[in-house]
């Protein structure tokens, strides 16, 4: 078996990446036709929530409330 290189293994597991967000963004649009408003406004609420924690965590300063609505 031939050995790949540090190179070439790399952009295999790029591209296996790549593949699964695709796929992951087209489970999502399904399932974002299928939610409520209530549910939306809430997902976003936590989506700003971990973004402002993960900012704080990394030391990035953040000017906004991580719960904008």
């Amino acid at each position: 078996m031939i050995k790949n290189s540090k190179f070439q293994e790399k952009r295999i597991y790029q591209n296996v990446e790549i593949k699964i967000v695709q796929l992951d963004r087209l489970k999502l649009n399904s399932m974002l036709k299928a939610l409520t408003a209530e549910q939306i406004i809430k997902a976003s609420q936590l989506i700003s929530l971990y973004s402002f924690i993960v900012r704080q965590t990394i030391g990035i300063k953040s000017y906004y409330s991580p719960i904008s609505i």
